[in-house]
């Protein structure tokens, strides 16, 4: 293999391990008097999507990246939990997959899902907009109560 496949290989893996992060990650309960237990969950469960693409420099950047934001929402959020005092309760930066379905129940199209960076801003973003579905053409407006969320 020489320099360019070596390349080809690493980008491709790296775009398989981006796909991966875009299905659910999984449940977490916080504790917001120990979020240090949520906070290991969440590594696990990060370290064992991308175990395959181990050695992969992009990939681990990438999870690095994807685990200190977690670990940073996590921890404020329960730092918010405890004190309760924050208008901005909820609010912080987590990353998750999100999902919104056609409304019409007819139609089973998926209208927008993958994965983001900070689930809050993508709702604001999301909902501000009328969406039309690409299977049967529906026009409509979305709420938050709309999008599925997982972290």
């Amino acid at each position: 293999m020489d320099g360019f496949d070596d390349l080809q290989k690493t980008l491709d893996d790296a775009q398989r391990a981006v796909e991966s992060l875009e299905r659910e990650l999984g449940m977490l309960r916080v504790d917001p008097s120990n979020p240090q237990t949520a906070i290991a969950e969440m590594e696990r469960t990060i370290d064992a999507r991308l175990a395959q693409y181990r050695g992969n420099a992009i990939v681990e950047q990438l999870a690095e990246a994807l685990k200190e934001q977690f670990r940073k929402g996590i921890s404020q959020q329960a730092e918010e939990a405890k004190n309760n005092t924050s208008s901005e309760y909820g609010k912080s930066p987590m990353p998750g997959s999100v999902v919104v379905a056609c409304k019409n129940e007819e139609c089973d199209n998926t209208i927008q899902s993958g994965f983001v960076f900070n689930v809050e801003e993508w709702i604001e973003r999301f909902i501000a907009k009328e969406r039309t579905c690409s299977v049967c053409n529906l026009k409509a407006k979305y709420s938050r109560d709309d999008v599925e969320v997982a972290f």
